[in-house]
């Protein structure tokens, strides 16, 4: 159970290291006049905002604050 929550912690960081570089590069686009390039830019970070959230949440279902039910293939 430790080395999972490690290494969830782990991808959580890295999910808050993109998140910080992603804004620096959406600040580049807006610099250099590519706003055509944000539309995409902003998916990335929805898309990184969700994982992180998704893996907070199973965080919090590993440490059993949260049931985990499981689904049985149909």
């Amino acid at each position: 159970r430790y080395i999972i929550r490690r290494e969830l912690d782990r991808a959580s960081d890295n999910a808050d290291w993109i998140i910080k570089h992603l804004w620096a590069v959406r600040e580049q686009c807006l610099i250099g006049k590519r706003p055509d390039l944000l539309p995409l830019l902003d998916q990335i970070a929805d898309g990184t905002i969700a994982l992180q959230s998704t893996i907070q949440g199973f965080k919090a279902g590993l440490d059993g604050k949260i049931p985990i039910h499981s689904v049985k293939p149909e």
